[in-house]
């Protein structure tokens, strides 16, 4: 059995049979289906889902068991709320801060009010219609963020007003997740009781209140120490870790934080995944963030598959197809509702029609979260199995009408650009534009400062050029990003790391650093990433010139060459054993310079 297997065995607390069959049957279909689903442009996590509703009881049987992969589903769970905490940049807001703030709260409640609201008048529960309303007031960060990467637009006034909202968005799950236990124990009057004189007394009891409050001030207290104690420790722990032992033990440090995060937070009666979440927010504050995600990137891509798969698996369709028609029914009125309060509450704090009408369209959908909320409500008992199913099943389908919202978004956009900004806002600057990230455009992407990285740097600098430094040395990191420099910490190599840096607008990459492996991996991933980028490369030695030159590197310079014409040049200017003349001394170091080049070119 492999370590994977090994790992993935224990955390599904058995040891072996069934769960490594079960284990094996989701990923395989899921990547099967997935990649059959991909060709008709269903992205990834609606496929899961629906990966998981084919093989799962209710579809072929493959799992026949939900129950049988539920560990490995809580452990899925918490790896990805830990994965999404760590990918928060709260930097996004930083232009129009108070617009967006603004928005994602009003839109995130007042959807979950409208929502609630209509559920309890469909006969939902009133606990059990809180807890949805709370998960169908998210929007998919994952799906949405992904497709503005591929139209390349994140950085559009579109791509960053979105991003800023779902940062809100996300933050506020935190106060979901903790109110949901408070929830679940009596936190809302019994709708059952409620108007009888049972009810009057419950309510009227002051004991009873005294145990609520002190439950949400418990939960807040508890919240509050682990972002004071993560925020005075973490970083001081990874910084020590990448100065002494390097990337592999930070690596198993971080994953130490975000578990011991949701143990904690278990024990102390929340849920386990908020525990993992905010660990994973705590992280995302420090230099190592980018480095770290890159790290945990393909972990948190196996997880997710078996987190939504294993959210499939428990739909019932037989249930369903009974009242099938209210997951159409539902999706539409979720994706109505969510667009005009989002593009509305958008355009009344001052954003223009038609950015408005985008930004709504974009984030009309529910998302990962919803899912993560109605789990945590089904395991707590607010929600029954069968309503998570047809939520489950409003979930997927929203999901795959984003790419068709956010299309019919941007041919909308110019008649809802005919309305321009609220009158009371006119003659202002935009309440949101369109901005750099926090990489310049045009930008040099230098990896390394020894003295080759140094010297390159300065030069590029004094020639006018804005640059932007990658380098594993926390001191160095530290050091430079005092100098005023722009600097990212992590291996080139690291996708999360080269997104971080700008690669997506970057003019050229500098490849400086002595090891020349890692430069081949590097030029790899950046041409998997960036096919029209121009890449420079530094290399020891002769015979790595060429497999660097495959791999897609523009310009090579190679050590030993550069190393022979200087101590020529050198030795023509200093002596004359054959009576050359200085002409002539001259000539042969530019043809050995002009020689050099043409080798390096490619």
């Amino acid at each position: 059995m492999t370590d994977t297997a090994s790992v993935l065995t224990l955390a599904a607390g058995g040891g072996g049979g069934e769960a490594q069959l079960n284990l094996l049957l989701i990923l395989a279909c899921a990547g099967v289906i997935t990649l059959v689903l991909s060709r008709l442009r269903v992205a990834a996590i609606p496929a899961y889902l629906l990966a998981g509703i084919a093989i799962g009881p209710s579809g072929v049987g493959l799992v026949s068991s939900p129950e049988g992969v539920e560990q490995i589903g809580q452990m899925a769970l918490i790896v990805l709320m830990f994965s999404i905490g760590m990918h928060l940049d709260a930097s996004a807001i930083r232009q129009g801060a108070v617009t967006i703030i603004t928005i994602g709260l009003v839109t995130t409640l007042a959807s979950m009010l409208v929502i609630w609201g209509m559920l309890s008048l469909f006969g939902m529960p009133v606990r059990g219609a809180l807890a949805a309303a709370m998960g169908l007031s998210m929007s998919s960060t994952a799906v949405v963020m992904r497709l503005y990467t591929q139209r390349r637009e994140l950085q559009s006034a579109a791509g960053r007003s979105a991003l800023g909202i779902l940062l809100v968005q996300d933050l506020l799950v935190i106060a979901f997740l903790a109110v949901l236990p408070v929830l679940a124990d009596g936190g809302v009057p019994d709708p059952t009781v409620a108007g009888s004189a049972e009810g009057i007394a419950q309510a009227a009891d002051p004991t009873t209140w005294i145990d609520r409050t002190g439950q949400v001030l418990f939960a807040i207290g508890a919240i509050a120490a682990l972002i004071v104690g993560g925020r005075l420790l973490i970083p001081r722990l990874l910084r020590e870790a990448a100065r002494i032992a390097g990337g592999e033990v930070m690596l198993v440090l971080t994953a130490a934080v975000g578990l011991g995060a949701a143990t904690l937070t278990g024990w102390l009666g929340l849920s386990a995944e908020l525990g993992a979440f905010i660990a994973g927010f705590l992280l995302s504050g420090t230099p190592f963030r980018h480095q770290l995600a890159g790290q945990l990137a393909p972990v948190r891509d196996l997880f997710m598959a078996i987190f939504f798969t294993a959210i499939g698996l428990q739909v019932d369709i037989v249930s369903i197809m009974p009242s099938w028609w209210i997951i159409p029914l539902g999706t539409a009125g979720l994706i109505l509702f969510k667009f005009l309060i989002i593009g509305g509450t958008s355009w009344l704090v001052g954003v223009e029609g038609g950015l408005s009408a985008r930004v709504g369209a974009s984030l009309a959908q529910a998302g990962e979260f919803s899912l993560v909320v109605f789990s945590v409500a089904i395991a707590l008992g607010l929600l029954s199995v069968d309503q998570g199913s047809f939520l489950v099943g409003i979930v997927i389908a929203s999901l795959i009408m984003t790419p068709g919202l956010m299309g019919l978004g941007t041919r909308i956009a110019p008649l809802a650009q005919r309305i321009g900004t609220p009158p009371w806002r006119r003659g202002e600057e935009p309440a949101i534009a369109g901005g750099e990230g926090s990489t310049p455009e045009g930008a040099v992407i230098v990896a390394g400062f020894g003295v080759v990285g140094r010297t390159c740097v300065e030069r590029l600098e004094w020639a006018g050029a804005s640059v932007v430094l990658v380098e594993l040395n926390p001191t160095t990191v530290r050091d430079q990003t005092a100098a005023g420099r722009t600097v990212v910490f992590g291996d080139i190599s690291n996708p999360d790391v080269l997104e971080s840096a700008g690669i997506s607008h970057a003019a050229a990459v500098v490849l400086a650093v002595l090891d020349s492996d890692a430069t081949m991996r590097a030029v790899r991933t950046i041409r998997s990433v960036r096919s029209d980028v121009h890449i420079a490369v530094r290399v020891g030695m002769m015979n790595r010139a060429e497999t660097v030159r495959t791999l897609g590197a523009d310009l090579i310079v190679v050590e030993e060459e550069v190393a022979a014409a200087a101590l020529a040049q050198q030795v023509l200017a200093r002596c004359d054993p054959a009576g050359v003349s200085e002409q002539r001394q001259q000539d042969a170091a530019d043809e050995l310079e002009d020689a050099i080049a043409e080798e390096a070119r490619v």
